[in-house]
């Protein structure tokens, strides 16, 4: 038997479509309500084929992700003291 993560192991979700409806009968909730109640932002229709393109070309940045409005310049500042992604294990695109 499959257990559940006790917790979410993504920090934001970034899709270009995002369905509302739940079509695995096994799901109590809709994603969207999972990701609400885990606090995790989302940013839809975003060109992902463009932005995997762009990571290829110029190597991986960081970012934050923000949907309540928070300024640029306190995002700018969020992502600039963000730990380096030297040495961490990613998953292979």
């Amino acid at each position: 038997m499959m257990r559940k993560p006790q917790h979410p192991y993504i920090e934001a979700l970034v899709v270009r479509e995002f369905s509302q409806m739940s079509s695995n009968w096994r799901s109590s909730e809709t994603a969207q309500l999972y990701l609400n109640r885990h606090n995790i932002p989302g940013d839809l229709d975003i060109d992902t084929r463009a932005l995997v393109r762009h990571i290829r070309k110029v190597g991986s940045l960081r970012g934050v992700v923000a949907t309540d409005g928070t300024p640029a310049e306190q995002l700018i500042h969020e992502a600039k003291n963000y730990p380096r992604w030297l040495g961490r294990n990613w998953p292979a695109a």
